[in-house]
């Protein structure tokens, strides 16, 4: 049987073990303070003794933590600390005194009125969104920039025209002047017709309007380094268009793997079916700030 430490009153007892079932009567209540575990309240029903969770001693309760803590939901109706860290969440903010991961996800999740979304999706590297309460996905990050190109990137655009009605193709367009173009076999006007980056970048686009319809027309970018006059007449990229309609804007798409170097000699060729006579074209380089002469 359980030793008697103390009796205080007719029903409350102190015992050192917990108490066996053939001991009380219903409606009991027994203190068990087992050595190494602490103190457990313990009630008598049905002939049963029943156990409640461990008790903490009065000057601990405002020091009280709760570890491995698993339910369905949790209300806190102040604020919320974490740890011994400045994190803190309320009602109306949250802060953080590190880092906040967000594991990523495929899409957003459902909207709700008021209230805006920030996320990670899915991608390599991922990505960060907001999304607004009315479903619209805004796109913050793409790679390693910031989405719409970082900072230092920048569009440069050419618009220019000529009359193009050599008899021999390819032909190149004018980027320093207007209304000039030349059969790209001849090595002349360099200085009108050619174009020197100050950085690094990317032919991004090229689109044509001609008088006439071209037909399937071929557009290169052409490169040489530092050392040589005149741009290689072997394109290093071409894209090709059929420019079946004339009065007609067409567009040539490069990207980022018609690169460039800040200093190169760049020229742009026209390779088109039939003579385009009067064209108006624009040029679209991204260049990038941070990496130049």
């Amino acid at each position: 049987m359980a030793n008697l430490l103390h009796i205080k009153g007719s029903r409350t007892q102190i015992y050192k073990t917990l108490p066996s079932n053939d001991i009380g009567n219903d409606g009991d209540i027994i203190l068990s303070q087992i050595q190494g575990r602490g103190v457990y309240l313990c009630s008598k029903v049905n002939g049963k003794w029943h156990i409640s969770s461990k008790m903490e001693e009065l000057r601990k309760i405002e020091k009280t933590s709760t570890k491995d803590l698993t339910t369905n939901r949790l209300r806190v109706l102040d604020d919320l600390f974490i740890g011994r860290s400045t994190t803190k969440i309320t009602k109306d903010e949250a802060k953080f005194s590190s880092s906040l991961k967000i594991k990523e996800a495929a899409n957003a999740i459902s909207d709700t009125t008021a209230y805006g979304q920030l996320w990670v999706k899915t991608a390599t590297p991922n990505e960060l969104y907001f999304t607004t309460d009315a479903g619209n996905d805004i796109q913050l990050t793409s790679g390693t920039s910031v989405a719409g190109g970082s900072s230092t990137t920048f569009r440069f655009l050419i618009n220019a025209g000529f009359n193009g009605s050599e008899d021999a193709d390819p032909i190149w367009i004018p980027l320093s002047a207007r209304d000039l173009e030349r059969e790209i076999t001849r090595t002349g006007a360099n200085e009108l017709l050619a174009f020197t980056p100050p950085y690094d970048g990317y032919l991004n686009q090229v689109v044509f309007r001609s008088e006439e319809a071209c037909g399937s027309t071929v557009v290169g970018l052409h490169r040489s380094a530092t050392g040589t006059e005149i741009p290689n007449q072997t394109a290093s990229n071409t894209v090709t268009v059929d420019m079946t309609t004339d009065d007609t804007p067409y567009k040539f798409a490069f990207g980022s793997s018609a690169s460039f170097s800040a200093g190169e000699i760049l020229g742009i060729s026209m390779n088109p079916t039939n003579d385009p006579n009067d064209t108006v074209f624009t040029v679209e380089f991204i260049l990038d700030s941070s990496s130049g002469l």
